[in-house]
């Protein structure tokens, strides 16, 4: 009596799609079937980094290693999770490394940066590169505004957390030029914005004179359909004094009256002021988020 399974009589094309169905998490999947046997050892080879989450700066290190060692054809990063503290030059250096190594292939990214001295100057250098395949990006990190032109030319969905108020996003035409076909844009983690609130509200109510009377007029990226804002929690305030309470009060009145405004004018841009935040975004809150989108949830997007 024969002892083979159905899995035995499938063609290896066959285990090799299912393979490709199977590692759409943060490449736990992957790894496993890699230890199964040898056969599925090489089956699973085209699709060991296709989904990569890196929290740790021994990761960084190694998997930089290991990608520049592996062949092109089967370096196929699609879907990228990575975070570093800023503490080991080092590992900055690895860290790019692993990205420009991604960039030909990738889809979705999530890059997370919590040094205060670094920040803005690696996510500067991201901002710079080349991302042709790239729909689906999220930065958590005190982030400088993008301005090379084309460098995202397929992004449909950016999402911006760590900049308290990022007065210019929308004045000094980086998102039209560098994410020309950007449809989804989320701005999360403000405190005291008045600033940018009131960028906000020139940018829904722009028209062809304003924009003759400023040097830097306000306006949305022409294919942008939401513009999705959400506050950090009041219990961040540096300075809990009457005029910082009042500066971010006026920040909520204003987005307040600019959402209701908008659906009332029924613009062609939605504009949504999500629930404000109640405790400080942790890097396992974007990691479970990720992980959602990979598996067709809504993950960044669900209050969208």
């Amino acid at each position: 009596m024969s002892t083979k399974t159905v899995m035995d009589i499938l063609p290896a094309e066959l285990h090799s799609h299912i393979c490709s169905l199977a590692c759409t998490d943060d490449g736990y999947t992957a790894r496993s079937l890699s230890l199964l046997s040898r056969y599925f050892f090489q089956i699973s080879l085209p699709f060991r980094y296709l989904s990569i989450c890196i929290t740790k700066t021994p990761q960084i290190q190694s998997l930089s290693e290991r990608l520049q060692a592996t062949p092109s054809h089967l370096r196929r990063i699609e879907h990228l999770f990575i975070s570093h503290d800023g503490c080991d030059p080092q590992a900055l250096v690895k860290f790019m490394d692993i990205l420009t190594l991604a960039a030909p292939t990738l889809e979705t990214l999530t890059l997370i940066t919590t040094s205060s001295l670094t920040s803005a100057s690696l996510i500067a250098r991201i901002f710079r590169a080349c991302f042709p395949r790239l729909h689906e990006l999220t930065i958590f990190g005190h982030y400088p505004f993008p301005s090379t032109p084309s460098c995202f030319p397929s992004l449909e969905r950016l999402h911006l957390f760590g900049n308290r108020n990022p007065y210019g996003l929308l004045s000094l035409g980086g998102l039209e030029s560098v994410m020309p076909n950007l449809t989804y844009l989320r701005v999360s983690g403000l405190t005291l914005a008045v600033s940018f609130s009131q960028e906000l509200e020139q940018a829904f109510a722009s028209s062809s004179t304003d924009e003759e009377d400023r040097m830097f007029p306000a306006k949305l990226p022409p294919k942008l359909g939401h513009l999705s804002i959400q506050c950090g929690p009041e219990s961040l305030l540096t300075n809990p004094s009457l005029n910082a309470r009042l500066k971010d009060g006026n920040m909520m009145q204003n987005l307040e009256k600019l959402e209701e405004r908008v659906k009332k004018e029924g613009h062609a841009t939605k504009f949504s002021l999500l629930a404000r935040s109640t405790r400080k975004l942790t890097v396992d809150d974007l990691h479970k988020q990720w992980v959602d989108r990979l598996r067709g949830k809504a993950g960044y997007w669900s209050s969208m």
